[in-house]
């Protein structure tokens, strides 16, 4: 299996603080081949989501190899990328050395940021953590009081989601989208749901992955 570190070495990386944003497709060029960058559908609702988030401080929360900060570097004034693997920030402070992006390796339920963000992302992340109602009353102190939440997950009425154990091995928990919209609605006053290209959904969607947008 490729290794963070293997990516690393393969590729002609300049440690410059000042380099500007470059396009993503630059990126993705570079590493087409390794698909654990990205996967096709959360880059959809990466790059739904950075439209969004013009002008604005962003906290990219479980931002993985980072090229989902990257895309939401593309549209905000700031991103910060939050990730608990180790590797994983190493790999994305080398590979994307971008003026208005950084990473720090934490947990969000651990990260203690000295400013308060107008958006945090959360793209597939939810699920992973054991302990999501502390993660998500950590994100929601992270926030600004006009800020919002960009969390999404999978879906368990969807026909390619398991219903009772997630196929995933990974997932320590999946919802359906009432249930996701009940959990998020403990610690967010108002929560919608969404597809992945921020067309209006109900609970009763069978649509996978669910987006919620959720404000304080």
């Amino acid at each position: 299996m490729t290794t963070y570190d293997d990516l690393l070495e393969s590729g002609q990386y300049h440690e410059n603080p000042e380099l500007p944003c470059m396009p993503v497709e630059a990126f993705i060029r570079r590493w087409h081949s390794h698909k654990r960058l990205v996967e096709p559908a959360q880059r959809i609702l990466y790059e739904t989501i950075a439209e969004q988030v013009h002008g604005l401080n962003v906290c990219d929360a479980g931002s993985g190899a980072g090229l989902g900060s990257l895309i939401l570097a593309q549209e905000a004034q700031a991103v910060v990328g939050v990730e608990i693997v180790k590797d994983a920030v190493k790999f994305s402070n080398k590979c994307f050395p971008v003026k208005n992006l950084m990473f720090i390796h934490s947990s969000i339920t651990d990260f203690d940021s000295p400013i308060a963000f107008d958006a945090i992302v959360a793209i597939e992340l939810i699920e992973h953590i054991a302990d999501y109602h502390s993660a998500l009353d950590s994100i929601r102190t992270l926030l600004d009081d006009d800020g919002v939440l960009y969390v999404s997950s999978p879906n368990r009425n969807a026909p390619n989601v398991g219903r009772d154990t997630p196929r995933n091995e990974r997932h320590v928990r999946e919802w359906t989208a009432g249930e996701f919209q009940e959990i998020l609605s403990l610690y967010f006053s108002d929560v919608r749901l969404y597809d992945r290209t921020l067309i209006l959904q109900n609970t009763d969607t069978i649509l996978s992955p669910i987006l919620a947008v959720c404000t304080r």
